[in-house]
């Protein structure tokens, strides 16, 4: 069977080419085939959907230009509501962001703690002797795993009564 992207041969029960990754219509009827569907295909289909429907976004200093610009416009109309400051929107919200930032920070401290307490421990564990991981190992295993001397082993005792 040849894929149907790329015309490379491919085995008879493959769902997907191994040279292109296209999926294979295995329907005997034909049909259509998607081929490879990636994340960005998938977002770049959507955005054409959309296609100049979405507006683009704005920075809120821009949007306080024109809110001032439209409240010149209106006339001499008083309002009751003074025209605020470009700095008062982040003001308002400069309560929420320190406490991200003293959450952002513990985290940050806590998680630096946890990589040099690992790292200290690597640095102790290098500088065991070999001698000492090999008696820490030894001791930890069972009894019938331990090497016993030499001459308690049936082999030793052989060789020594000849």
């Amino acid at each position: 069977m040849d894929c149907q992207a790329c015309s490379e041969e491919i085995p008879e029960d493959s769902i997907f080419c191994p040279e292109c990754g296209a999926r294979q219509d295995l329907s005997k009827g034909g049909g259509r085939s998607f081929g490879v569907v990636t994340p960005q295909a998938v977002q770049s289909g959507n955005t054409d959907e959309e296609g100049a429907n979405q507006a683009q976004p704005m920075d809120v200093d821009t949007l306080n230009r024109l809110a001032f610009q439209m409240n010149q416009r209106g006339g001499g109309e008083a309002t009751n509501q003074p025209t605020p400051p470009a700095n008062d929107i982040s003001a308002a919200f400069s309560g929420a962001v320190s406490g991200t930032n003293d959450v952002v920070d513990r985290m940050n401290v806590a998680e630096k703690e946890s990589k040099s307490s690992a790292r200290h421990e690597w640095l102790e564990m290098n500088q065991q002797t070999a001698t000492d991981v090999l008696s820490q190992v030894h001791s930890e295993l069972p009894p019938h795993l331990r090497e016993e001397q030499s001459s308690n082993t049936g082999a030793a005792r052989f060789l020594e009564d000849t």
